[in-house]
């Protein structure tokens, strides 16, 4: 997982909800806004995303974390 930064801090709720897309040519995670090809699965090609991206999308989950907990 740790070529996958979002699958990585996705928690196994997250990592669970998934499905095949693309005529099963990729997988996608829908909570966590995440796409990978099989074939980049099977040759062991990491994730593309920037450092910048992503922490954007830590970022977003964070504030999202704290939005739920101040409902709660």
């Amino acid at each position: 997982m740790a070529w996958f930064p979002r699958l990585l801090h996705g928690t196994p709720e997250e990592r669970a909800n998934w499905r095949f897309i693309g005529n099963g040519e990729g997988v996608h995670w829908p909570d966590l806004d995440e796409d990978i090809e099989v074939a980049h699965l099977l040759a062991g090609i990491p994730s593309q995303e920037s450092q910048h991206a992503l922490q954007h999308w830590l970022q977003q989950r964070r504030q999202q974390a704290t939005s739920r907990q101040r409902e709660a």
